[in-house]
């Protein structure tokens, strides 16, 4: 992604972009207009204000000549909700937070082609932009009105910069496709240090991160339509986690407590790949495959859950019950030296719950529904 902090001397796309012609594939704007000579010119001239994604067949420099653009009196309007493509007018980089002082609140996230995002507290990868690159923010305001600061009046902090770890087990290659979503996390149960993996119907990783400070979300990315291989995850395609214990070197799952879309804040329940989407997910990590000798039957239920444990629990055991909207509706603590305990479930409503079952330091989740 590509921006300028020049004015081009002639803004006609077939001069901006002539000197790297030869190694260019195409290059479109947000709103699909499109560069592809001689097939498709509908993308004609070039816009201050827009950033630009550019496919090359090989490496070129794309010169831009013409009259400085001064940051501090050109204001770019952002007067919609939802998505822009971002150019960036400084000559040098500077912090994202500092940047972006102008529409501060305004913007839910901002990410770059590489798959940085800086949405605090989930992610803060995109510690800074830089010139010549494009962005992609996501605004949840409509009268945002972004003024860059002047070129020098404060310079890059690099001290500032928070220090991502990258995955050493869930490790991608080649995950470049230009398409990305984020899953912001809110999990228990799990370390710093530890690893998400996001993977798809078919098995392929599709998503990575270390969970630390500044990144507890994965940035997941989605199939190049340009390539032959399947590279990331397809429009639509479920979606399921898994983690891996920095501790034990075991890999768990994650269980789906509640899933929420951050751009309505609107409930889901199913988690899929959509390009830019941004989602909620919270959740619990089971690292321990014991949690398969914990059963719940019969099911659905009524007034009473029954929860069967394979091996008697030799400590007390602690039971949380949340709704689909991750509202916690029944918690309790109590023996299971029997092996068996049953609650009382009177009180919650017909629906689909999820189950957090502690015993000692192990939490296991399991799905229940109740049906009144």
């Amino acid at each position: 992604m590509i921006s300028a902090n020049v004015i081009p001397q002639n803004t006609a796309m077939s001069s901006v972009l002539l000197p790297i012609l030869t190694n260019m594939n195409r290059t479109k704007n947000l709103y699909g207009a499109m560069y592809y000579p001689p097939m498709v010119t509908t993308l004609t001239d070039w816009k201050l204000a827009h950033a630009y994604q550019i496919r090359m067949n090989a490496a070129a420099t794309l010169p831009i000549t013409g009259a400085a653009v001064v940051p501090e009196t050109t204001p770019i309007v952002l007067n919609q909700t939802g998505i822009y493509w971002l150019p960036y007018y400084r000559t040098s980089p500077m912090a994202t937070a500092t940047a972006l002082a102008t529409i501060s609140g305004k913007y839910l996230q901002i990410k770059d082609i590489q798959g940085r995002v800086y949405q605090p507290p989930f992610s803060m990868s995109l510690a800074q932009l830089a010139p010549n690159n494009g962005y992609i923010i996501r605004m949840k305001n409509a009268t945002g009105t972004l003024t860059y600061p002047a070129n020098g009046a404060i310079k890059s902090s690099a001290s500032q910069s928070v220090e991502i770890m990258d995955p050493a087990v869930f490790v991608r290659e080649n995950n470049i496709t230009s398409k990305t979503a984020f899953i912001a996390l809110d999990i228990n149960n799990i370390e710093d240090g530890d690893e998400i993996g996001v993977f798809t119907e078919g098995g392929i990783l599709v998503g990575s991160s270390v969970w630390q400070y500044g990144m507890h979300g994965v940035v997941v990315w989605g199939d190049d339509e340009y390539t032959n291989e399947i590279d990331g995850a397809a429009e639509g395609e479920a979606l399921t986690l898994k983690v891996w214990s920095k501790a034990t070197k075991n890999i768990g799952e994650v269980s789906q407590i509640a899933l929420s879309d951050m751009t309505t804040n609107a409930q889901t329940f199913d988690l899929t790949y959509e390009t830019d989407a941004v989602n909620l997910l919270k959740g619990a990590a089971e690292m321990d495959n014991n949690s398969k000798q914990i059963s719940i039957s019969p099911q659905p239920a009524n007034s009473e859950l029954p929860v069967k444990f394979g091996v008697a629990p030799e400590h007390e055991v602690s039971i949380k019950i949340f709704n689909q909207a991750g509202k916690l509706s029944f918690e309790t603590t109590m023996s299971a030296s029997s092996g068996l305990i049953k609650l009382n479930t009177s009180d919650l409503s017909s629906g689909v719950y999820q189950m957090l079952i502690s015993v000692g330091d192990k939490t296991y989740s399991k799905k229940v529904v109740i049906v009144k």
